[in-house]
């Protein structure tokens, strides 16, 4: 059911973006190929598959991207609950430290300041600092001098913005490389596997079993807090039922509903702004600039559109 809510999510977001191909890695292990082509005159969608080599296909490439190769610091981009710690942590292995930029709040600048420095002045695991968008841009120009001379692999995470170009520039400029996490919103098509991979985490024997409505639903939700969002509707479900079939009446009042299709209009409009906002690395005044927009206009147009 998982494999065929994901082919229907890539199926239904074709009539608004016009033929695509996706790589699915599905439940039994295989990564196929799925090229999804609207059928002229019709609402009709073709969908063709083909099998790939499992071995060839994303674990090779997460190994070739993650390996000695890889030039450190990485810099790991993605939204609130989009899985940069989990990205983090696969780049450098079991093995590390964690140093919360969180902490700060708690701790104050100088008690922080003082733990980085020594973490960053002695031998020790690699190093994965969170959150950095939280950083000042006076404890940001310390952070990035101590990177410099640390021995350390570091992976720095952070929400996008403008900020990565303004006050936390030097870090990101000190980068050698980065990794921007998409959010779920924008691949429904692996919300079934995540969805059915968090169950079966939960473990216990007689668990229950998501329905393929269930999945389908799911699937078309905007998940603004997306891994983390799902992992919470998942826990939420299992709870209140441990064995049988999870149908969409099970699932929370706030992700039982299914949005009524957008006009191929606004999805085209839509798609462009995102992709202009991605291609300005966040920065709202150039990515109005060129859509050839006001940046008011831009945020005008972003809430209508409900791009977080």
């Amino acid at each position: 059911p998982a494999d065929h809510a994901a082919v229907q999510a890539c199926a239904d977001a074709v009539r608004a973006e016009g033929p695509v191909t996706h790589r699915l890695p599905l439940l039994s292990g295989r990564v196929v190929a799925v090229r999804c082509t609207p059928v002229d005159g019709s609402d009709g969608v073709l969908v063709e598959m083909i099998v790939e080599d499992a071995a060839a296909g994303c674990g090779n490439a997460r190994a070739a991207d993650t390996g000695t190769a890889l030039e450190w610091p990485l810099l790991v981009v993605g939204e609130p609950g989009s899985g940069r710690t989990t990205e983090a942590r696969s780049a450098l292995g079991r093995d590390t430290n964690t140093l919360d930029a969180t902490d700060v709040l708690r701790q104050g600048e100088h008690a922080w300041v003082t733990g980085m420095t020594a973490l960053l002045a002695s031998d020790g695991p690699p190093l994965i600092i969170e959150n950095i968008q939280l950083l000042s841009e006076p404890v940001t120009a310390l952070l990035t001098s101590r990177l410099r001379a640390t021995a350390r692999r570091a992976v720095l995470t952070s929400t996008p913005g403008e900020h990565l170009e303004k006050e936390h520039a030097s870090l990101v400029a000190l980068c050698n490389a980065r990794r921007d996490l998409i959010p779920l919103r924008r691949r429904p098509y692996e919300v079934p596997r995540f969805a059915e991979q968090m169950l079966a985490d939960l473990g216990g024997a007689g668990r229950p079993r998501l329905t393929a409505d269930s999945l389908r639903i799911l699937a078309v939700q905007p998940w603004p807090g997306n891994l983390a969002e799902l992992r919470r509707v998942i826990q939420t479900v299992a709870g209140a039922r441990s064995t049988g079939d999870i149908v969409p009446a099970d699932l929370p009042a706030s992700h039982r509903g299914v949005p009524g299709p957008a006009s191929p209009f606004r999805q085209a409009e839509r798609e462009v702004i995102v992709a202009a906002i991605e291609a300005a690395r966040g920065n709202k005044l150039q990515a109005a600039r060129a859509l050839g927009v006001s940046r008011s206009t831009l945020y005008n147009r972003m809430r209508a559109l409900r791009i977080t």
